[in-house]
């Protein structure tokens, strides 16, 4: 019983260190979403724009644990890739920064 108890001790703790890392997690993504329209200014959103040469660039995370949003910002660049493909004569181009684990 003792040993339970302190299992269930433990696992409140580390609820409560989660739930506050999730409240600045969430306080940062607030502040950054004023970002978006000096990028939108910057970069343009004319998606009909024709245009002769597009460049894709997707950006993800290095963090750990951020495998979900990784995953959906690759599904979504092969979703614009096939998109592009069938509009461009060409072949679409991609940039990506930094480096790749193996």
């Amino acid at each position: 019983m003792k040993s339970v108890r302190k299992i269930q001790k433990i696992t409140k703790a580390m609820k409560m260190v989660a739930a506050s890392k999730m409240r600045s997690a969430q306080a940062a993504t607030e502040k950054s979403r004023g970002m978006v329209k000096p990028l939108v200014r910057m970069l343009g959103d004319m998606p009909a724009a024709s245009v002769d040469k597009n460049l894709t660039m997707p950006i993800s995370t290095d963090k750990g644990l951020c495998g979900g949003i990784n995953s959906t910002v690759s599904k979504y660049t092969c979703v614009l890739r096939k998109m592009n493909q069938a509009e461009l004569e060409e072949e679409p181009r991609f940039w990506r920064a930094g480096h790749i684990r193996n």
